[in-house]
């Protein structure tokens, strides 16, 4: 489940293992001075008299991708770093199709640090910034992929995402924090060129996903520390399971399940993305629609009952009761997958 990990040290060494390549800097063709100060760098191979010199070295190993550059800290030294990439579940597994108990993330830490160490690089986790931790679950479902990531699309409002990208078989929101994936997991493997087990590949595999983007939600996370990786996988869940939420009261347009609704502290979101679905579903029994948005004024401004029905015009909608049986669902496997993964 915990699926790809980026992180940076300035604390670390080149061993006399390297193997990876030196990208040379550039330089002005007159003159044979540096285009950028900042560019070239040199670094001591440990046990030598040799040193590294370029503008980026870099190793791209089966198991991880480094990156070995320059930049400026916070008090405006000039430092170098080591950027490492690498993902959990394919180390433990050899592919990412299937959700990995968090017991077989026991003692991985320093088996993929042995792994830095042979390609030539030593670090030490104590001494790491991490910068990107994804957490995803595999959940097989009954029906095709796009008829969840359909439903799934409508969510967005309620939780002040930036749908970035909706295909068949992608759905990608982010913010400034985060960002939130639903796809077709097997899809992806294919067009990736990746290994599919083979008890994977008719499978209809979506995949939930969710990664944290910004250092400062990831300073409690520790990858040595088994707690921590749960806390994060439970954090991540929770945030997917969001999306995964039924439609209250979507099943009809009346009067007393408009005043329930109404009763409670639901926000501007929730009230719009209320009256959109009962509206939705209202329409496919055939009534009115100026009738239908006569009966939305009573609950809501001007405006907004003009944004509700340029919406209602827009789309054809699909009925409410199925889409709730779609995202339970999702919940219900997905509560299962976490279970048996966090046990």
């Amino acid at each position: 489940m915990l699926d790809k990990i980026r992180f940076s040290t300035s604390d670390f060494i080149v061993n006399t293992n390297f193997s990876g390549v030196v990208e040379p800097s550039s330089y002005k063709y007159n003159s044979g001075e540096i285009t950028d100060e900042f560019a070239e760098f040199s670094i001591k191979i440990e046990g030598t008299d040799r040193a590294l010199t370029g503008k980026k070295i870099y190793i791209n190993h089966e198991k991880f991708n480094a990156s070995i550059i320059s930049g400026i800290n916070r008090d405006g030294e000039k430092k170098i770093y080591l950027v490492i990439y690498f993902n959990p579940t394919k180390l433990c597994n050899g592919h990412n199709c299937e959700n990995v108990p968090i017991e077989k993330f026991t003692g991985q830490p320093y088996a993929i640090q042995e792994i830095i160490k042979l390609a030539g690089i030593e670090f030490d986790w104590k001494n790491v910034n991490y910068s990107r931790v994804d957490v995803g679950v595999n959940i097989e479902t009954e029906k095709p992929i796009p008829v969840y990531l359909d439903y799934l699309s409508e969510e967005v409002g309620k939780y002040r995402r930036q749908r970035v990208q909706y295909e068949s078989e992608t759905l990608y929101y982010r913010n400034s924090n985060r960002q939130t994936l639903f796809y077709n997991k097997i899809h992806e493997q294919i067009s990736k060129g990746e290994f599919i087990p083979r008890e994977y590949t008719d499978s209809r595999l979506l995949r939930a996903e969710e990664g944290f983007k910004k250092s400062a939600l990831l300073k409690a996370f520790d990858f040595t520390d088994l707690n921590s990786v749960k806390n994060q996988i439970l954090l991540s869940i929770k945030n997917l399971k969001k999306f995964l939420r039924k439609q209250k009261f979507g099943q009809t347009f009346d009067t007393k399940n408009l005043e329930l609704f109404f009763e409670g502290n639901n926000s501007r979101y929730q009230v719009n993305d209320f009256l959109i679905s009962a509206g939705l579903y209202y329409l496919k029994t055939g009534v009115n629609q100026d009738w239908l948005i006569s009966e939305i004024k009573k609950y809501s401004s001007r405006n907004t009952a003009a944004r509700i029905k340029n919406k209602l015009s827009q789309t054809t909608g699909f009925n409410i009761l199925e889409k709730n049986a779609a995202l339970t669902e999702l919940r219900e496997k997905m509560d299962i997958e976490v279970s048996e993964c966090l046990k």
